[in-house]
Formats: C-alpha cells, structure tokens, sequence
C-alpha cells in the first residue's frame, strides 16, 4: 500500500472515529433529563436576578454561538482548507516518487555466458559482459567501467572497489526495456598470475560499473562484481561475496565521465 493510501485511510478512520465520539456525547446527554444548567440574567430596569434551568444541549449550542461567530469559522475553514492541500501535496509528491521508482531505467551489467571468462596466451584474459534494461522505460548509458583483480586466497578485496577502465569498447547505447547491448573487453595479467587464478590457486575478480540516465533525467550508477570459479561448468562467475561492488544508486556529483554524444 503506497503512502497516500495509507494517509487516506488514517484520516477516513479518524473522522469515522470522531464523528462517533461526538454523536455518543450528544445522545447520552439528549437522554438524560436531568442534564440540566442554570442560566441567569439581570433585569436592566429592576435589577433583580432571574435564573431558569435549560438543558446542557441548549446551552452548549448557545454558548457556541459565542465562540463560533462568522470569523472564527472563517479562521476555521482557513486551517482546515491549508491541512487538506497540504495533505493533497504530500500524497501528489509520494505517488510521483514511487511512480519513478516503479517505472524508471534499471540497467546492470552481468557475464555474457558462457563463460564467463576466457583465458588466453601471456596472461590475457577475455570477458564478455551484457548491459540490460530491466526497467520499465528506456535509458541512456554514458559510462561502462570494467578491470580484474587479484588477491591470495585467505583475503578479501576491499569494500571500496579501485576501479581501473579496460579497453572494452563502449558502447553509447539507448535501451528501451529489456534491449540489451554486450561489449568484450580484455585483460592483462603477469603469466604466473593469471596461471595461478586459472588454477584457482588465487581469487580473481570482475568488477565494474554502468552509468545511466533514465526517463526523468536522473542519473545513476549500477555496479557489478563477480568471482571467478575454476571448474565451474556454464558460467564460471558467481557473484562477490564482498559488499560494496553490487549495487543501484544515484550518481553523487563528480560520480561521472559522461561520453560526448
């Protein structure tokens, strides 16, 4: 249930409740005989003072005639008219937010399989990767990131991923939902290492990030992190246990390297 339902439902149930509450008073009173109050008043010409019982309906409603003249109801209806558009404001800018979110760009990178990744002569390694619109409307990329990394098998890689650009060619794409682009890029490691990972005698890791626009010109940044696991038949990538690297977030300013379109 979204935010301005549920505002609706707080305010219908607080009126019922209110309106009960006061319906309650007034029948318990309107059946209650002895429910009575003096009002007095002083004769200007003789002075003398004349009181009469009247039932505390009456005089409720005549008392508030007193306090409820014409400006203060004006006030009133002034205070409740500002809370209603106040109320209609916060609804309209809930509803529009969760529409963005529902229907906005959700583009992320993910291994072209199989398989993942393709070791080849002197250390190089080759990594197909698939850049998809799993949103609703269409978005622009402006910006692919891709590297590999190392570590011995009893660490971990950092939580702030060091990103380094590969020599992939970047795509300047515009993906309507579900359309996808896919770019190679390839790597380069010493021999031995890339011999070791190969082996699975090291960790060796696949991360980067995509940049994007959406429909209303938000930018965002979809991260991407993936292990390489050796043996492992169809896709040898699994995704980082590590935090940090996987992740769909709005570009903090400086966050961007926007291509020349």
């Amino acid at each position: 249930m979204g935010i301005g339902a549920m505002l609706r439902h707080a305010e219908l149930a607080l009126g019922m409740a209110l309106a009960a509450a006061i319906w309650t008073i007034v029948l318990a009173l309107q059946s209650d005989a002895s429910a009575t109050y003096q009002i007095c008043e002083t004769n200007q010409y003789t002075g003398q003072e004349h009181c009469s019982p009247h039932h505390l309906l009456y005089v409720l409603f005549w008392y508030g005639g007193y306090v409820f003249n014409a400006l203060t109801i004006t006030a009133a209806a002034t205070v409740a008219i500002a809370i209603f558009t106040r109320t209609l404001y916060v609804i309209n800018r809930d509803q529009l937010i969760h529409n963005r979110r529902v229907e906005r760009a959700y583009i992320k990178m993910s291994p072209r399989v199989p398989p993942g990744v393709v070791f080849g002569p002197e250390g190089r390694i080759e990594v197909t990767i698939e850049v998809r619109n799993h949103g609703v409307t269409p978005g622009r990329v402006t910006d692919l990131v891709g590297t590999v990394n190392t570590c011995p098998l009893d660490q971990n890689m950092p939580p702030v991923p060091n990103y380094a650009r590969s020599p992939a060619i970047a795509p300047t794409a515009f993906l309507v939902a579900n359309d996808f682009v896919a770019t190679t890029s390839w790597h380069t490691l010493a021999k031995d290492q890339a011999e070791q990972a190969q082996r699975g005698e090291c960790k060796l890791f696949v991360f980067g990030f995509v940049d994007y626009v959406d429909q209303f010109d938000q930018k965002h940044r979809s991260g991407f992190g993936r292990r390489y696991v050796p043996g492992q038949g169809g896709n040898n990538l699994v995704f980082m246990e590590e935090p940090g690297y996987n992740y769909d977030c709005v570009r903090r300013p400086g966050e961007e390297n926007e291509w020349k379109q």
